[in-house]
């Protein structure tokens, strides 16, 4: 994969094109008068045209599932006064939730929202039976979840709380399907990364960061597409439309989030959740541009060390 990156004026299809195609797709450098780059810009890899912060991305206003969904969540933000609450920790596995904060919070919201890359039906289904109190966590929850998600899980049960996974499924669309595609290279990155030395490492270190950026917003924007879709469905079966939704996820997303939430005029609040214990953390140590400022305007200066 390529850590460097010349102007690019293609676009990929959702099916055909590799993890390397996409990433390569995704963004572009600008720069200065004397020819150094001086920031990033990142891209739709799919129909090959730079990203508008204030738009949602071209792929995702034309995806017909991705589409209803937006649009249903902003008809509850607008019509209802939904709101959303995007309540954020660092995932590490040695996390150790405040459980009367993450309890209350649940209380306190109609429908939960977890976060989930490569989900199944069978996890889903899951979810749902242990929010409605019908099933218990099972006892391998934790190989293939992690502590940070099971904890998550045990205080949902038998709150009788519509739960769903909101992000991007291991059975999904073709959209769906490339948005995990684009973004399978980076452990590899990131692992070659820590056994390399000098300038490769950190071109390493610069296309996972790249890597996760671009594709954190498209999977963001697909994100808030099934809440929309979820909550569609949970107002069909109950009647009445839901006030408030909880989310819980990773902190890096309660700085980017809300931007998009706002352009969809929805109401939302970012809550950390309380640690016992945080965890270890392992930044890419890549400082070159800040991530919050990519996911949140599309492009990111370059910073000179």
């Amino acid at each position: 994969m390529r850590a460097h990156h010349d102007d690019y004026g293609g676009f990929v299809d959702h099916d055909t094109y590799s993890a390397e195609d996409l990433h390569n797709a995704s963004y572009r450098y600008t720069s200065n008068s004397l020819g150094d780059r001086d920031e990033i810009v990142f891209r739709d890899p799919f129909k090959g045209v730079d990203l508008d912060p204030n738009r949602v991305p071209p792929s995702v206003a034309e995806d017909h599932n991705l589409r209803s969904g937006l649009n249903s969540l902003a008809m509850f933000g607008q019509e209802y006064g939904h709101r959303v609450t995007i309540a954020g920790a660092p995932h590490h596995d040695k996390s150790a939730f405040d459980m009367r904060q993450l309890e209350a919070l649940i209380a306190t919201h109609d429908v939960v929202f977890l976060e989930g890359i490569g989900n199944t039906g069978a996890d889903r289904r899951l979810v749902r039976e242990v929010g409605y109190g019908r099933n218990n966590v099972p006892d391998d929850f934790e190989d293939r979840w992690g502590r940070f998600k099971l904890i998550q899980l045990a205080a949902l049960t038998g709150n009788n709380k519509p739960v769903f996974y909101a992000d991007t499924p291991g059975d999904g669309t073709m959209f769906e399907d490339a948005l995990i595609r684009w973004g399978s290279p980076v452990r590899e990155l990131t692992k070659q990364a820590r056994h390399t030395s000098g300038r490769s490492r950190d071109d390493l270190y610069r296309a996972a960061l790249i890597n996760i950026s671009g594709n954190t917003i498209f999977r963001e924007w697909n994100m808030l597409g099934i809440i929309g879709n979820d909550l569609e469905s949970v107002s069909q079966q109950t009647g009445h439309a839901p006030g408030s939704s909880l989310f819980l996820i990773g902190g890096e997303h309660m700085d980017t989030l809300p931007a998009k939430l706002q352009m969809l005029r929805v109401q939302s609040q970012p809550v950390p959740l309380y640690m016992h214990d945080y965890g270890e953390s392992d930044p890419i140590p890549n400082p070159e541009f800040d991530f919050t400022t990519a996911v949140k305007e599309y492009r990111a200066p370059i910073t000179r060390r």
